[in-house]
């Protein structure tokens, strides 16, 4: 709203003549013009758990970095309709998890994934997918056993074909 001489107009009455003076166009969005984001890679639960004819997919493999030591971490798919286990030995200890990922959208349709472990939570930075909305690839942040009782958040990366 707009207030002009204690007379209270809409923004959009008072824009048609000076938009069109000032040479400002304005076209109004209805719902039917904006464009919903689209699954382009990982943006579904079933990218990263559902393999090909809907089985359970193969387990997500590869390093997980620790005060700067790279040790090996699994998230495996139990089932399709979205829990996850995340699996990884820090030279000592076997540490594992299991939860229901959850999955967000960023603005381009990239999906990204968030998850427990078990100091807290994992999360994506960044996923591939090489054959449709298949994830193969997953970087990001999992916390891991910090100094006392707080968590570290340590990077990791996993594959799958």
């Amino acid at each position: 709203m707009v207030h002009l001489s204690g007379i209270v107009r809409p923004a959009a009455l008072l824009c048609g003549a000076a938009c069109l003076v000032g040479g400002i166009t304005v076209v109004p969005v209805s719902a039917a013009t904006i464009t919903p984001i689209t699954d382009t890679c990982g943006g579904e639960v079933a990218d990263y758990v559902t393999g090909p004819g809907g089985t359970v997919d193969t387990a997500f493999t590869g390093d997980v970095t620790i005060k700067g030591q790279a040790y090996p971490i699994t998230i495996t798919p139990v089932d399709t309709g979205g829990r996850v286990a995340v699996e990884y030995v820090d030279g000592i200890t076997q540490f594992r998890a299991s939860s229901e990922a959850t999955v967000f959208e960023d603005s381009t349709g990239q999906g990204l994934v968030k998850f427990r472990s078990f100091e807290g939570s994992g999360w994506s930075r960044n996923v591939r997918c090489t054959n449709g909305s298949r994830v193969t690839m997953i970087v990001g942040e999992i916390e891991t056993k910090g100094t006392g009782d707080k968590p570290e958040e340590s990077g990791f990366e996993v594959t799958r074909t």
